[in-house]
Order: structure tokens, then C-alpha cells, then sequence
């Protein structure tokens, strides 16, 4: 019934709300199967909305409420299934795990999209993986998708990647994980893709490209493409791409579309674009002769040497020897791989190291970078700095970050569930999650202090 739709969807918005604050560490009890007059009542609990009565229940119920709630998510009413599905979550075995892999195929929308994130958030790892494994199989785009992203997630796959790649109905699940991989074996799928894709895909497939370090001809040509077709985003990710991969060739494209281009952000991104190309130009002139790298199993190792020979030599044969060292060391984006927030000393050597390799190749200088999330400080620099340093008018620094009714900085957050749900959130990590975003300045001026 329609009815019951409308409540599940207003359920399904509320139980996200109330069970983000509440923790999920319920201490576990025996697999003893309560009385199930006892789990019923803990659904009208939830019904009735008295989160805190309802975390008393399951604390004293612990796992043992498992075998009726999976009973209530197989069942057929839509409501009970989603008020299981949330309380399955605070007393998770591997009963929970199984019941929610069973009815997803069969489940309606918004159960099956909450049983997906109550097993994101209970499995991890390769476990997650391997439990997603089966419906990753499926010929339904709406199970095989969101099982292909959330497994992608969990633990790096790139056979899984490459073989949803082919599935052309599954873009929008394989083209959110494709910047995370490396590799030119990836080059030749993501390009058949670009043509097809939506605006936000075809966004995150053309980072891909920057990522998988495809500067073939034939990409160039369809990067050049998108440089004045469809919204701003598109044209500033396009000329990212020109940034790193761009050749003289691309030069009167670039400014064609500085000429037409009305975006701040756009026009910032094609800009640096054309300064990077006439570095790489003026840096890269001789074509030398292939480097002899040695083989190691070791990233760290592979991308100082590239590194080292490259700064030695700057011709395009060293060049091009490093863009193959950063395309081919290593499968996966290494903060991705590990998942990890605050990364070891292992993995922050290889992100340093890749980093360098990184700017050296696409034609930058170091400039007194040291580590990552640092930078060496240098007072004026030598800059006889103006007393009366004044701006005439101050711009965002990210898109979208500026609302003009409001006429104050925040993006506004919709009903999502979540902390800043139907709020203006003002945090400087607004744009945290648009990889390759273009930041600028916010006025005029001149910088005199740089803290990365």
C-alpha cells in the first residue's frame, strides 16, 4: 500500500537519526533465543519512538533477540522489517549477516538500501567482501550495484572492478571506486565509458584517467571534449586532467575555452592547466634515452628511484618512465587500501614518495616540501610587503560554498540522517570528498604565511 510506503520512507529517515548517536558496542550475551513477545515489543518501542527505552531493551536482550528480528526481516511486512533491520545492528551476529544477504534480491527499496548500510557498518574488510560476494553477481543493477560499491569499499578489489566495467548499466557504481585504482590496463574500459556516462560520472571518470596516468592521444582528444560541454565542474575536472597529462597540442583548446568560459573555478583550473603545459614544455625538452629502473617489490624504493633519476635528468624518456612507475607500483590508492584515518610510517613514506614523483613528472618543482601535510615556512621571501593591503571583494574559495539568499558562506546539508541534517554546515572540509577540486583565492593579496 501506498500508505505503508510513505511510513517506511519516514521511518527509514528517523531511524537513521536516532541510531547515529547511539552506541553499537551492546554487550553481546549467548545466542539464547528470547522470548519473541519480548522482540515484538521491542518494534513498538522503536514505532513509538523512545530510542532510549529501546537501547535499554537491546542491551538486556543483547544477541539473543537475533533469531526473531532476522523472523521480522524475511517477513513481509515492510515496516517491521525495517524496524528489525535497525534494532539487527546493535545486536549483530552472524544470524543478522546472513537474514539481510537473504532478502536483499527480493526486498523493496528502502529496506534493501538499509540493510546495505547496517552491513557496511557491522562488517569490514574482506569479510564484508566476501559476504556481498554472491549478490555482486546478480543480474538485478539494483542489488549487483550497491553490492559492487559497498564491497569496493570495504576491501580493494580490481577483478571485481574490471569485470563490473563491462556492465555498462553499472556506471554509476564503478565510476565512484575507478580514482582510487591505478593502472594504463584500466585506461581503455574507463574511456568507453566516458561518452556514456552522467555529468557526476563522467566527473570522477576523467580523475580516473589522471589517476591511471593516460596521456594517450586518443584520451586527450576526449578530455578536449569536455572542456566546454556541459556544467562548469565538468570543463574544471577536464582541464585537471590537462594539468598533469596536457601537451602543446591542447594549448589553443585550453584557450578557446578560458575565452568562453563565465566560471571563476573553471576558468582557475584552465589557467593552471595552461601554465603546467608551458612548464612540462620548457622543462622537458630533450627526448633522452629509456632509464634502466630496478625491478623491487618495494614502493617506497620504485618511486625514489624514478624520482632520483628524473630530477638528475628532467628529458621526456625519464618522464615517461615515471608515469609508469606511478601507473603500475601499486594497484590501489594507498590511503584507500588500508582505510586508515591517521596513516603508520610505512604508509605515509609511500605517500611522500609517490607525492614527489607526482610533482616532479607533471613539471612542478618541490619548493621545500618535505612530508605530507607539511611545508617548510619562509618569512616574505624577499617581498617588500604593502602596508595597506585591501581587497575590493571576496570570493568563496570552493564552489558552491557561497549561498546568495542567504548571502553567508555554508553548504546547506539536506534531510539525510545525519549530524548537520537540514543544517548549514560551515566546516573548512566542505569540499573533503570532490577529489581534484579547484580552491582559490578568496581576494586579492599576497601570501604571506603557507600552512598545507
Amino acid at each position: 500500500m501506498q500508505v505503508q510506503s510513505v511510513a517506511a520512507r519516514r521511518l527509514f529517515l528517523l531511524y537513521l537519526a536516532i541510531f547515529c548517536g547511539v552506541a553499537s558496542s551492546v554487550s553481546a550475551q549467548p545466542i539464547d533465543r528470547a522470548d519473541d513477545a519480548e522482540v515484538d515489543q521491542l518494534l513498538v518501542l522503536v514505532a513509538s519512538r523512545d530510542p532510549s527505552r529501546v537501547r535499554q531493551e537491546l542491551e538486556r536482550l543483547g544477541a539473543s533477540a537475533t533469531p526473531r528480528l532476522a523472523e521480522h526481516v524475511r517477513g513481509k511486512d515492510t515496516n517491521k522489517r525495517i524496524m528489525a533491520i535497525v534494532c539487527l545492528q546493535f545486536c549483530w551476529s552472524d544470524v543478522a549477516r546472513d537474514a539481510l544477504i537473504e532478502v536483499i534480491p527480493e526486498a523493496d527499496t528502502q529496506s534493501r538500501k538499509l540493510a546495505f548500510q547496517v552491513l557496511g557498518r557491522q562488517e569490514t574488510g574482506k569479510a564484508l567482501a566476501d559476504a556481498l560476494a554472491e549478490l555482486t553477481e546478480s543480474r538485478d543493477k539494483r542489488v549487483a550495484g550497491p553490492a559492487i560499491q559497498y564491497a569496493l569499499r570495504a576491501y580493494p578489489d580490481k577483478d571485481l572492478l574490471k569485470r563490473a566495467m563491462s556492465d555498462r548499466r553499472l556506471i554509476a557504481y564503478t565510476s565512484e571506486a575507478l580514482p582510487r585504482y591505478y593502472g594504463q590496463d584500466l585506461s581503455e574500459p574507463t574511456r568507453k565509458l566516458v561518452s556514456r556516462a552522467k555529468v557526476d560520472e563522467r566527473i570522477n571518470l576523467i580523475i580516473a584517467l589522471i589517476h591511471q596516468q593516460d596521456e594517450s592521444e586518443q584520451t586527450r582528444k576526449l578530455i578536449a571534449s569536455n572542456l566546454t560541454r556541459g556544467p562548469a565542474m565538468l570543463h574544471d575536472r577536464a582541464a585537471e586532467y590537462f594539468r598533469y597529462h596536457g601537451t602543446t597540442e591542447e594549448l589553443p583548446a585550453l584557450e578557446a575555452a578560458m575565452q568562453r568560459e563565465r566560471e571563476v573555478y573553471a576558468k582557475a583550473s584552465i589557467q593552471a592547466a595552461i601554465d603546467a603545459i608551458s612548464k612540462r614544455a620548457e622543462r622537458f625538452k630533450e627526448p633522452g634515452t629509456a632509464p634502466k629502473l630496478e625491478d623491487t617489490d618495494d614502493p617506497v624504493q620504485s618511486y625514489r628511484q624514478a624520482y632520483e633519476v628524473l630530477g638528475a635528468d628532467y628529458t621526456q624518456a625519464n618522464r615517461s618512465a615515471a608515469l609508469r612507475v606511478l601507473a603500475d607500483t601499486e594497484p590501489y590508492e594507498p590511503y584507500w587500501r588500508f582505510g586508515q584515518v591517521q596513516p603508520d610510517e610505512a604508509l605515509t613514506a609511500r605517500v611522500n614518495n609517490r607525492l614527489i614523483l607526482q610533482i616532479l613528472s607533471s613539471g612542478y618543482k618541490l619548493r621545500g616540501l618535505n612530508s605530507i601535510g607539511t611545508r617548510g615556512l619562509q618569512r616574505n621571501e624577499g617581498i617588500d610587503m604593502p602596508d595597506d593591503l585591501t581587497t575590493v571583494s571576496l570570493i568563496a574559495p570552493v564552489r558552491n560554498y557561497f549561498d546568495p539568499k542567504r548571502r553567508s558562506y555554508g553548504i546547506h546539508i539536506g534531510n539525510n540522517g545525519g549530524p548537520f541534517s537540514n543544517r548549514h554546515h560551515m566546516g573548512d572540509d566542505v569540499a573533503w570528498d570532490l577529489e581534484h577540486e579547484t580552491i582559490v583565492a578568496i581576494g586579492d593579496g599576497i601570501v604571506r604565511r603557507v600552512i598545507i
